[in-house]
């Protein structure tokens, strides 16, 4: 029996990026002495007849298996090859299969119908333009490339509001202010990869601004001193350093050094350095900026600063009691306080066994007293105090005001009485550090003052 031919399966619906190659094919059971051929059918136009091509164009190819599949092959395909094409075979009727090819087309910005860099005055008004193409047709964006709101018209922006990003081929925007300058980006997107985007530079031209943060700079000599300026100026001023004098400041190499760093688009930092600073350098320092639309400039004043001296620390000196407390027995003078008395004696009794006094006979005058060790006298061991009593208004009652002795350098001057210095006499003679006087309490004669008793002392030469 005879079988007319058939689709073995459809053909695809393709869609493709532009560039790729792609490729149908058909497969035809029991086709017999019939022929097959290709048909774009969107524009009727035979592609290929058979294994024969037909269309005179280079990027398209048709294969046969030599069997029952047929393909057509399109290589580097554009977006005119978008359209249906037909697998068809030479029945009466003839039979047909269909498959259609989409090319998608990236975005691309046209950029002869886009805007290029901007120049406008402060205060003025301008627009920005951007095309693109592509397939499916691309969504035009602009935003700013620091992220800050976009200045549009005001007719398009309510009060308050903020528009970071703006859709649309073309950007309205206000008055410009220098803060507008910087890059803005148009960015054309369709889906397909990859996006595209252009950078515009709009640039708000304007006369020189100087700020000073410090107009008055103190340093002491000798030290290393920098003045600095900031300048906000478009198109880019030409800056310089100068004197109240008018004297042009150069880079001097171990003195003087200038230098210029951007900020922004439109600002920059001046710096002066000045090495090893002395009173020569005291002045008026002028930093200027000009530029086609004006001129600007600041002064610095430049002085000497005295590192004030650090005050030298404050000593107090200690406060000595040589008081015993206590547990060390009542002092002389505590003694004198209490009236005297056979108690009075007995402790003093006991504390001249260890130590001996000498003191001056002059009641009217201040008294003093130094108390030492007879038996441990010498200059290695001198820390006595010296004691101070006053008269209170003639009450009897008396002020100790105490102090130390300053050390002494020189050796102590025994005197000599004709008796032997460690022989059991002189336990009782003290021996003082200067040869002024010395008590003898072995005369014993009482002399009554002020109802204490007090010992006769003879003085030595």
């Amino acid at each position: 029996s005879t079988h007319d031919p058939e689709f073995d399966f459809p053909l695809p619906n393709l869609t493709a990026k532009q560039g790729t190659d792609v490729s149908f094919t058909c497969v035809v059971k029991h086709l017999g002495p019939h022929k097959v051929a290709w048909i774009k059918s969107d524009e009727k136009v035979i592609l290929a007849y058979h294994t024969h091509m037909v269309a005179q164009n280079h990027r398209y190819i048709v294969t046969h298996n030599g069997h029952n599949t047929w393909t057509l092959h399109i290589k580097h395909i554009q977006q005119n090859d978008t359209g249906s094409y037909m697998c068809q075979v030479n029945t009466m009727p003839a039979k047909n299969l269909v498959g259609t090819l989409k090319v998608v087309v990236p975005a691309d910005i046209i950029d002869d119908e886009t805007s290029h860099d901007v120049i406008v005055k402060e205060n003025h008004a301008t627009e920005l333009k951007c095309k693109a193409s592509g397939y499916p047709p691309p969504k035009v964006r602009w935003r700013r490339q620091d992220g800050l709101a976009i200045p549009l018209s005001r007719e398009l922006v309510n009060p308050g509001e903020r528009i970071e990003v703006w859709e649309g081929e073309l950007l309205p925007l206000r008055a410009l202010q220098k803060s507008d300058t910087g890059a803005y980006y148009c960015i054309a997107n369709n889906s397909i990869p990859p996006l595209v985007s252009k950078r515009v530079m709009v640039y708000v031209h304007f006369g020189p601004l100087i700020k000073v943060s410090n107009q008055l700079v103190a340093a002491p000599l000798g030290s290393n001193v920098t003045l600095e300026c900031t300048v906000e100026a478009l198109p880019k001023p030409i800056t310089s350093w100068v004197t109240k004098e008018g004297q042009l400041i150069l880079n001097q190499d171990g003195k003087y050094s200038v230098e210029t760093e951007m900020l922004s688009d439109y600002s920059l930092k001046m710096r002066l350095f000045i090495a090893n600073f002395t009173f020569g350098d005291v002045n008026d320092y002028n930093c200027s900026a000009g530029n086609s639309l004006g001129s600007a400039y600041a002064s610095v004043k430049l002085i000497n600063y005295t590192l004030p001296e650090t005050p030298a620390p404050t000593v107090i000196e200690p406060h000595y009691d040589i008081r015993r407390g206590k547990h060390g027995g009542n002092t002389r003078h505590q003694q004198e306080h209490d009236g005297g008395g056979k108690n009075s004696r007995t402790h003093g009794g006991n504390r001249r066994k260890n130590s001996h006094e000498y003191s001056a006979p002059d009641h009217d005058k201040e008294q003093e007293s130094i108390t030492i060790s007879p038996f441990n006298v010498n200059h290695n061991n001198e820390n006595a105090y010296k004691q101070r009593n006053r008269k209170d208004g003639g009450h009897g009652q008396k002020e100790t005001g105490l102090k130390p002795t300053p050390p002494r350098t020189t050796q102590p001057s025994y005197v000599s009485w004709g008796v032997p210095k460690n022989s059991a006499v002189s336990s009782l003679i003290g021996y003082g550090k200067t040869s002024s006087k010395i008590c003898l309490p072995f005369l014993f004669i009482p002399i009554f003052s002020y109802g204490i008793t007090r010992w006769l002392c003879l003085f030595g030469s």
